[in-house]
């Protein structure tokens, strides 16, 4: 939410009546139709995130923010749909 990818909202808690800053599925929903995690570009290749990351990074392409530690990166789709990438560590996607 720090960077401005997701639209935050406050609402007030029903539990305990307190005002909570939280992020709506429609929000959600629209950051994803932009926008592919790592992971699922590797299992789409049937790889590991590291040889994504480095196959993208020496394709030129960056995730969107990078201060995370492989734990949750995200590409731009339109950034990855038409990168040539060295697929020689990739296996062929999955149809």
């Amino acid at each position: 939410m720090s960077l401005g990818l997701l639209k935050p909202v406050v609402v007030e808690s029903p539990a305990n009546k307190h005002r909570q800053t939280v992020v709506t599925v429609a929000s959600l929903e629209a950051f994803l139709e932009d926008r592919i995690l790592v992971s699922e570009v590797a299992a789409i290749y049937s790889t590991s995130t590291n040889t994504i990351l480095d196959a993208m990074q020496g394709a030129g392409i960056r995730p969107i923010y990078d201060n995370c530690n492989n734990v949750s990166r995200f590409f731009r789709k339109a950034d990855i749909v038409d990168a040539r990438v060295e697929t020689s560590q990739l296996r062929k996607p999955r149809t």
